[in-house]
């Protein structure tokens, strides 16, 4: 993985061979996908000339409910990540808060600006997000594989994060 992270800094290799390299890592490998964000983290740093639809797919390769709590917040903040893999990286964030019987509590305050922009209050942490604030076609997703009674109300369209 840190083979990856390197490897992310050079300004001339194309999405396409990085993406190569971080779907060929076995998932036994990837225990937590901390590594991997970081990869994409410094891939998006070289390379800021990338479209909106080449950062989404490059994020494709991420699963936010892998992610650390220190990478959690890192990612959150991150503005070179597409919009809905940050709102993504909260939601996961607060289930799995809310499944630990925990609270998610003291968001920064950009946090609580990007979530009011959108519609969401975001102090009422443990109510799960809604999906009827407007959302762009395009940056919908699916929340396929996560098993909760309370994600049966979103109705969203199956793409990948």
């Amino acid at each position: 993985m840190r083979y990856l992270q390197e490897i992310a800094r050079d300004v001339n290799l194309p999405l396409s061979k990085f993406l190569a390299i971080a779907e060929a890592i076995p998932e036994f490998a990837r225990l937590d996908h901390d590594d991997i964000y970081r990869a994409i983290d410094n891939y998006l740093k070289a390379h800021p000339e990338l479209n909106k639809s080449e950062r989404k797919r490059l994020c494709r390769v991420l699963d936010c409910k892998k992610l650390s709590m220190e990478v959690c917040m890192h990612a959150a903040q991150n503005e070179l990540l597409p919009l809905r893999v940050v709102v993504q990286v909260l939601f996961f964030e607060q289930a799995r808060a809310a499944t630990s019987g925990g609270k998610v509590t003291d968001l920064p305050s950009n946090i609580k600006a990007l979530l009011a922009t959108h519609g969401i209050d975001s102090s009422k942490h443990t109510a799960p997000l809604s999906t009827t604030t407007s959302i762009r076609a395009e940056d919908q997703w699916s929340v396929s594989g996560f098993k909760s009674a309370e994600v049966k109300d979103f109705n969203l369209k199956n793409e990948a994060c």
